[in-house]
């Protein structure tokens, strides 16, 4: 799900298509204003995002190339997550083909590629200043890179597919959601071999898929 900047619209994702709804009033009752219809197979669309200058949607999903108004060509892979830069001038890309595509939302051009992760990329985040940016892979690991040269600066493994992960915007603490159900709470400490790792949460045979920090 995606909120308008201001806040007035609710984006969410469903089989095929985004519905629009107007949550200015009352989120309880809130009417649906709107579809957006972006493919005719009917495959799922798993991630979508505003800008944060509040004027552009992004999607992607099952089968399909992203889309912004029209397609980016990124190869059809089944897209898992989206994040954009901070200017809202980027967007980056992470899906089954391992990587993660850097595009340029004015130009809709192609830049460059974050590779090294073994497994589908199933989620992203940029820190505060935008100089980094971290992902999860069901490889089971949380991969660190510099953004201007697109190197990996660091690695965090973990015991099974990493599916979600939030990254708290005042201390270097890592939230992840893992395969097994379990969270854990991971001090990150750029440069070092490794962190220190506390379960804080288990949930036995149930995936954690997605989480934020309040």
């Amino acid at each position: 799900m995606a909120l308008s900047r201001p806040f007035k619209y609710l984006f969410s994702a469903c089989l095929g298509s985004i519905k629009i709804w107007d949550v200015s009033v009352n989120m309880d009752e809130a009417p649906q204003v709107g579809t957006i219809e972006l493919n005719k197979e009917n495959n799922y669309i798993r991630a979508i995002k505003i800008t944060p200058d509040g004027k552009t949607l992004v999607a992607g999903g099952e089968g399909q190339d992203p889309h912004i108004v029209a397609k980016l060509p990124t190869g059809g892979y089944d897209t898992y997550t989206l994040t954009i830069s901070h200017d809202s001038r980027t967007v980056l890309i992470g899906g089954r083909d391992n990587c993660i595509q850097m595009w340029d939302l004015v130009t809709r051009q192609f830049i460059r590629t974050f590779q090294g992760h073994t497994g589908a990329v199933t989620c992203t985040t940029l820190s505060r200043d935008g100089k980094k940016l971290y992902s999860g892979s069901c490889d089971g690991t949380i991969r660190l890179w510099d953004m201007p040269t697109s190197q990996c600066l660091e690695t965090f493994h973990f015991p099974s597919a990493v599916h979600s992960f939030d990254l708290n915007p005042l201390i270097p603490i890592l939230t992840v959601g893992l395969e097994d159900g379990v969270v854990q709470r991971y001090l990150t400490r750029p440069g070092a071999e490794s962190g220190e790792e506390e379960v804080v949460y288990w949930m036995l045979g149930v995936e954690v898929v997605g989480m934020g920090i309040k």
